[in-house]
């Protein structure tokens, strides 16, 4: 389905900032697919398969209603985080909207709580 901004169809289920992704890159999929669990994928094994519900997986928290962009990570010039306060996960897109990364976030470690302070994460 293709998305229309005027409308509350589509895969972006009406969030804006769904739109901000532009690319999620198989290369980049296979690079970072042990946070994969982190976003539901349940298994460990990378495949074609699990590599297609990684990429839903990242498509679905940027679609959420709860998934805000907050603050940029301090590895990637330019980046945007976008960040789910309901499962703590957390992607970041480059100034270009290319999927960098995805991991979640646990509440009470230093780098939750300085990306909920500073807006910074490393």
């Amino acid at each position: 389905m293709v998305y229309n901004e005027n409308s509350n169809t589509g895969d972006a289920k009406g969030n804006s900032v769904a739109e901000a992704l532009t690319s999620v890159t198989q290369k980049q999929l296979d690079k970072k697919f042990k946070h994969a669990s982190d976003f539901g994928v349940l298994t460990t094994k990378k495949n074609p398969e699990t590599l297609a519900q990684y990429e839903s997986a990242i498509k679905t928290h940027m679609g959420s209603t709860s998934t805000t962009q907050q603050g940029t990570y301090g590895f990637v010039k330019d980046s945007k985080v976008f960040f789910n306060s309901t499962t703590n996960n957390a992607v970041v897109l480059d100034a270009s909207g290319n999927f960098v990364t995805g991991f979640k976030l646990s509440p009470g470690t230093q780098q939750f709580d300085n990306f909920i302070k500073n807006g910074v994460l490393r």
